[in-house]
C-alpha cells in the first residue's frame, strides 16, 4: 500500500510532538537536579573555603606573633556572649597603631531566689570573695571598659577597668592591665602585668563570655566565685606540630585567692599548664588541658562579700590546685552561624596544708562540672550544666561544726539556660538553677542581658 507523503509527514509530526512533553519533562527534571547539586556543592565549598580562610588568618596572626592562642582550634577558643569566638571588645588588634580599640560591656540581670542569698553556706567549703549567687532583684553586674591595641610591632597591650555598682555605691577596679609580646621566636609569647592566669578553661575568660549566668560550683569554692587574677608574668610556647600543643607557666605575686598576702616577698604563687587540641574532620574540634596552681596564703580570713553570717575561719598555709579541662565543639562543616553543639567540663582537685585558726589541717577535696549547649537555630541556644563538690570528711575534731564540716552532705547544682543573641554584641538569657549545694534546696531564676 502506497502512503501519501503528507500522511507520512503528519504522522511523524504527531509522534514528535506527542513525545516532546515527556522529553522536556525529563530534561527539566535533570536540569533541576543538576542545579540542586550545584547549590549543594556551592554550600559545601563555601563553608570549606570559609574554614580554610579562617585557618590562614590564624596562621598569619601566629606568624605575626599577635597571640599564642590565635591558632587554636575552635574548641580551644573562648565563647563569646551569645556565640563562639572572642568576646566583644577583647580581640587583639593589628590596626589602630595610634588609637586603641575601645570596648564597653554592659552586664545586667534580674534574680529571684527561694532562699535569701545572704544565707549561703556550702558545707565543707569556706567561701571567699565573690562566691555565692549574688543579690536578688534588679542588679547591675560589672560594667567593663576595655582599651587594647598594638603598641608597636613588638608589643600588644590591654587594660580593662571594671565598674561595680551596688547599694553602697559604685566601685572602680583595675581588673586587667598587661602587655604581651608579638614577635618572640619559636612560638614563644610573654605576658606581664595583671591578668587572668592560664588556669583551667574558664579562668582566662571574663564571666560575661560564659555559657551560663553564674560560674559553676568549683569556681565558687576553689577560686572565690570569679577568676584567679594576679600580678605576675607568664611564658608560653606553641610547639611547631600539626596538632595544636601549648605549654606554659607563670610566676605571680600571690595576692588573689586562693593565694593571699603576697607571701615570699611578692612571689607567692606559680602556675603551669599544657593544652592539646585540633580539628576532627570538617565539623568538629577539641581541646584538652591540664593546669596547676601552687599558692601560699598568710592569715586569709574567709567569708563571702555581702554575707550576713561570714565564716570567720582564717587560713595560713599552702594550696595546690590541679585542674583537668576539656571542650568539644561540633557544627556542620565548621559553620557556627545556624547550628552547633558544645560539650565542656573541668575537674578540680585541691590539697591544703596549713592551719585554720591555728589548728593544723591537711585536707583533700575536689569538684567538677559538665555542661552542654546546643544552638538549634540562628540566634537561639539551650543548655544544661551539672556541678558537684566532694568535701574532705576527715577533719580535725577541733574544726567540727565549722564551715569545713560537711556533715556528710554532697553539694550539687543543676542549671538550665535558654538564650537569644541578635548578634555577637548582644545577648538575653534565662537561667533556672536547682541548687543543692546547701543543706536545704533552693530554686533560682536569672534573667541576664549583656550588651
Amino acid at each position: 500500500m502506497r502512503n501519501h507523503p503528507c500522511k507520512v509527514l503528519s504522522l511523524v509530526l504527531v509522534l514528535l510532538f506527542a513525545g516532546m512533553p515527556l522529553a522536556l519533562a525529563q530534561e527539566g527534571d535533570e536540569i533541576s537536579d543538576i542545579k540542586a547539586e550545584i547549590e549543594r556543592l556551592k554550600e559545601t565549598y563555601e563553608s570549606e573555603i570559609a574554614r580554610l580562610e579562617e585557618r590562614i588568618q590564624n596562621l598569619e596572626a601566629r606568624e605575626a606573633g599577635t597571640a599564642a592562642s590565635a591558632e587554636q582550634p575552635a574548641a580551644a577558643r573562648p565563647a563569646a556572649a551569645g556565640g563562639v569566638g572572642t568576646s566583644p571588645g577583647r580581640a587583639m588588634t593589628t590596626g589602630n597603631a595610634f588609637n586603641p580599640a575601645i570596648g564597653v560591656v554592659f552586664n545586667g540581670r534580674f534574680s529571684a531566689f527561694r532562699q535569701g542569698p545572704e544565707m549561703y553556706p556550702v558545707p565543707g567549703f569556706p567561701l571567699f570573695g565573690e562566691a555565692g549567687p549574688g543579690a536578688e532583684g534588679f542588679a547591675l553586674d560589672e560594667t567593663e571598659l576595655n582599651l587594647s591595641g598594638n603598641v608597636n610591632d613588638l608589643f600588644y597591650a590591654s587594660t580593662t577597668i571594671a565598674f561595680d555598682a551596688s547599694d553602697e555605691g559604685t566601685g572602680v577596679e583595675l581588673e586587667e592591665a598587661y602587655i604581651q609580646t608579638l614577635k618572640l621566636p619559636s612560638g614563644l609569647a610573654l605576658k606581664a602585668g595583671r591578668f587572668f592566669a592560664a588556669l583551667g578553661y574558664l579562668n582566662e575568660n571574663h564571666s560575661h563570655t560564659d555559657n551560663f549566668t553564674t560560674r559553676p560550683l568549683p569556681y565558687q569554692v576553689f577560686l572565690g566565685g570569679d577568676n584567679y587574677n594576679d600580678d605576675g608574668i607568664q611564658l608560653s610556647v606553641v610547639l611547631p606540630t600539626t596538632t595544636y600543643i601549648q605549654l606554659g607557666g607563670g610566676y605571680f605575686r600571690g595576692g588573689d585567692f586562693p593565694a593571699g598576702g603576697a607571701q615570699h616577698d611578692g612571689r607567692g604563687a606559680l602556675t603551669a599548664f599544657a593544652r592539646v587540641g585540633g580539628d576532627i574532620g570538617f565539623s568538629g574540634s577539641y581541646r584538652v588541658g591540664l593546669s596547676y596552681l601552687n599558692a601560699d596564703a598568710g592569715g586569709q580570713t574567709f567569708g563571702p562579700e555581702g554575707g550576713a553570717f561570714p565564716d570567720l575561719l582564717t587560713f595560713t598555709g599552702n594550696t595546690e590546685l590541679l585542674i583537668a579541662d576539656f571542650k568539644f565543639q561540633w557544627s556542620p562543616h565548621g559553620n557556627i552561624q545556624n547550628r552547633y553543639v558544645i560539650l565542656q567540663g573541668e575537674y578540680f582537685h585541691r590539697s591544703q596544708d596549713g592551719f585554720y585558726d591555728g589548728i593544723a589541717y591537711r585536707g583533700r577535696d575536689s569538684g567538677f562540672y559538665v555542661e552542654g549547649v546546643y544552638k538549634f537555630t540562628r540566634g537561639w541556644r539551650a543548655g544544661y550544666r551539672f556541678a558537684q563538690l566532694n568535701p574532705e570528711n576527715n577533719i580535725p575534731a577541733l574544726l567540727l561544726g565549722t564551715q569545713l564540716d560537711a556533715m556528710g552532705h554532697t553539694p550539687r547544682n543543676h542549671s538550665f539556660i535558654v538564650d537569644w543573641a541578635r548578634n555577637e554584641f548582644s545577648l538575653v538569657r534565662l537561667q533556672f538553677s536547682h541548687d543543692q549545694s546547701q543543706f536545704f534546696n533552693d530554686n533560682r531564676i536569672f534573667i541576664q542581658f549583656i550588651m
